[in-house]
């Protein structure tokens, strides 16, 4: 059903730019977009190999209510992942075109794409941290109090996602997805043998296997972080994004320092006191140039 609303919208969204026509099937054409895109083919199909493959093997692990936990923090964490979805979709289309027209423009938006996501990210992601018992009691209800500890992790593994999506959008527009597929392959690969030995010590440890799952998460989404950024063009990042980063943790550490000890309150408060420091504290720390505000004010109209 969501599929088919959101076919309708953007119908009729393409509609109103132009109008629809349906031609005669071309299968010259066909043939010729087959074969263009069989390595888009598959990278995403690993893609969703690596995103379902810790499900299986956790599956074979642990009992099904373990796996009930798993799949409810699992369930949270990609609900969040539509804002580096949403706004690469916008981005996507402008690195495509300034990877023919300048590359220098073309690193500035990359520069700056990787600044707002990880300003977005980290508020998120560790704000994920501190709220996951409350946030998991009101969503899935207190039988589900365990999937918490595993939504807390998923925070960390939210951070290096968002990045990773922008890493991987930026090396598909710049035609590299051949070597940012074998990146994936790899750490898909890898995520077994990760669970093999991280769920069965996490279930002897902490009585909760599917935590093992998440930690193999953040360790494959670092992996691939690293070699996305391996792959860039040189200069694609630089000094300033470390620098940048570096300073948005430090205004991360003191929201979710502000907020640990209000986690257990009604959910809004810990939320509004975040959210009042994360904004403080950037201000203080400068993370948004003028530049930045002037896009975010374009963006809002």
């Amino acid at each position: 059903l969501g599929s088919i609303i959101g076919f309708v919208i953007q119908f009729t969204a393409l509609r109103r730019i132009q109008q629809v026509k349906l031609e005669k099937f071309d299968w010259t054409l066909s043939q010729i977009i087959l074969k263009a895109s069989f390595p888009f083919l598959i990278l995403n199909g690993f893609l969703v190999f690596y995103a379902q493959v810790d499900i299986v093997i956790i599956s074979l692990l642990v009992s099904d209510e373990a796996l009930g936990w798993y799949g409810a923090a699992d369930r949270l964490f990609n609900t969040l992942l539509f804002i580096p979805t949403v706004f690469m979709g916008a981005v996507f289309p402008a690195l495509s075109r300034l990877h023919v027209e300048g590359w220098e423009k073309m690193a500035n938006l990359s520069r700056l794409s990787f600044n707002l996501l990880f300003l977005a990210a980290v508020p998120i992601g560790l704000g994920m941290i501190a709220i996951a018992d409350p946030l998991i009691a009101l969503v899935f209800g207190q039988d589900f109090l365990e999937s918490a500890p595993i939504l807390k992790v998923f925070g960390v593994v939210l951070i290096l996602t968002y990045q990773n999506i922008l890493v991987g959008s930026f090396l598909i527009s710049t035609d590299r997805q051949g070597p940012w597929t074998k990146v994936i392959i790899l750490a898909a690969l890898a995520s077994i043998p990760l669970d093999l030995i991280l769920v069965p010590w996490c279930q002897e440890t902490f009585n909760n296997g599917a935590i093992g799952g998440a930690i193999a998460f953040v360790i494959t989404e670092a992996f691939m972080l690293a070699g996305g950024i391996y792959l860039l063009p040189k200069g694609t990042l630089g000094w300033a994004n470390l620098s940048f980063a570096l300073r948005t943790l430090l205004a991360g550490g003191v929201m979710l320092t502000a907020v640990w000890g209000l986690r257990n309150h009604f959910l809004l408060i810990p939320i509004a006191v975040g959210v009042t420091v994360y904004v403080i504290c950037v201000v203080v720390l400068r993370l948004i140039s003028p530049e930045t505000w002037q896009i975010l004010k374009h963006a809002s109209k």
